[in-house]
């Protein structure tokens, strides 16, 4: 019926549209993220890109500053630095002079000089040798401009400052502290066991799912088995969907076919075990909205 009232792509979307065997009632959703959720956050970063093309047009060549960016966010530095690093390659450190601009009462002179205007590029130094500069230069660069931030704000809001010796000894420590724990990670890493299939307690069962999604115009499928407390299995199931799903919905699909499956055995005492984090946390919560909510 459907493929015949509806072009061939229309036909394809409306069967791909997960169906509930509960039949809940029908919910407005949020169609801005996979959770179905509305927030502010959300709506802004939806929001930002209308904006923008609406106000400079669409550009075939790019972001002139793809390449610094992307070497901004592989730096080893912590994520506060890297974030800092940006604002300031974006001008969007609030400055004095940012701030007066933006109409709050504030005087644009330096809080540390007291002379010149503070800018972004008197308060750090002029950014235009970045794209020149070595990984290593930039880390440098960009940790020792947020030490100075740091002692800027301690300037504005707290009324003190460090000498320029304990500034220079903040971004040395700050960079070597977080070099060293992401060592420490990799070495704890690497010394965790291997954590293989464990058995559930005696007269439970456990149910291993999975799912696989193909790409376009490639139907996905999902797999079940069931084993028992001594690893036995005792039942499996595999089965192609009647749509191409994404990689959370078929393993929903997934973890439904295995309680289906439980059921038919009339199996009172399981366990369902999958590797999509987010797929377990919305069972946990009992959430139905996002992409996947109906099969919840």
């Amino acid at each position: 019926m459907v493929k015949r009232f509806f072009l061939p792509f229309e036909a394809e979307t409306i069967l791909n549209i997960p169906l509930s065997y509960n039949l809940p009632e029908d919910s407005i959703i949020w169609l801005g993220n996979k959770w179905g959720v509305f927030t502010v956050r959300n709506a802004y970063y939806v929001a930002l890109p209308i904006v923008e093309n609406s106000e400079e047009g669409e550009c075939s060549s790019g972001d002139s500053r793809t390449r610094l960016w992307k070497k901004v966010w592989q730096l080893k530095l912590p994520a506060k630095v890297r974030i800092f690093a940006w604002k300031a390659c974006m001008d969007g450190l609030p400055t004095k002079l940012k701030l007066a601009k933006r109409g709050l009462n504030v005087g644009a002179e330096c809080p540390l000089c007291e002379k010149a205007v503070e800018s972004s590029s008197h308060a750090l130094i002029y950014l235009e040798i970045l794209d020149a500069g070595s990984p290593n230069d930039l880390e440098t660069l960009f940790v020792t401009a947020w030490a100075i931030w740091f002692n800027r704000n301690q300037v504005v809001h707290e009324s003190k400052s460090s000498p320029h010796s304990q500034i220079w000894n903040l971004a040395r420590r700050t960079q070597e502290d977080y070099k060293n724990a992401v060592l420490f990670c990799r070495a704890q890493q690497q010394q965790a066991p291997d954590v293989g299939w464990a058995a559930p307690p005696p007269d439970v069962y456990k149910i291993n799912v999975d799912g696989a999604t193909a790409g376009i115009g490639c139907r996905s499928s999902v797999g079940v088995v069931i084993r028992d407390c001594r690893g036995m299995a005792v039942a499996a199931v595999s089965k192609v969907l009647n749509g191409n799903y994404g990689a959370a919905v078929t393993e929903a699909f997934a973890v439904e076919e295995g309680i289906l499956l439980a059921r038919e055995m009339e199996l009172q005492r399981i366990i369902v075990e999958s590797d999509s984090c987010e797929v377990v946390d919305a069972i946990n919560e009992s959430s139905c909205n996002g992409e996947f909510g109906m099969v919840i």
